[in-house]
């Protein structure tokens, strides 16, 4: 039943109906709450709906539950980012690095939250 909900949730997204993603993978983790690519699934959709405090939630679930889980460090740094949080943005990202140096993604995430923390510093000087 949890893999059905999460094949529902995932066609869901594919369809771009993340609300609809949202539900099939909150009702997959009613049943299995420990699946971690559920979670960053779930942090996916969340975040495709503006989302960022729940994404963030399920994308640091996620990565209690696998250490390893290098898209919920990419989820983390993405929510934190949208939410105006680039310090810990860049720790999550760096976070992901150390076990996946070469993804450019993430790259990506750790220049955006240097440069927007660059950007702060200099608000607070003017």
């Amino acid at each position: 039943m949890a893999t059905k909900a999460k094949e529902e949730g995932n066609a869901a997204f594919r369809r771009k109906d993340y609300a609809e993603a949202v539900q099939c993978f909150t009702r997959s983790l009613t049943l299995n709450s420990r699946d971690y690519q559920v979670l960053g699934n779930r942090s996916a959709a969340l975040s495709s709906l503006g989302r960022w405090e729940e994404s963030l939630a399920d994308a640091r679930a996620a990565v209690a539950i696998d250490p390893t889980y290098v898209k919920g460090f990419y989820r983390q740094a993405n929510a934190l980012l949208q939410l105006g949080r680039p310090a810990e943005a860049a720790a999550a990202a760096t976070a992901g690095l150390k076990l996946q140096p070469s993804n450019a993604q993430m790259q990506e995430l750790l220049h955006r939250a240097t440069a927007q923390m660059g950007q702060m510093d200099d608000d607070e000087e003017e």
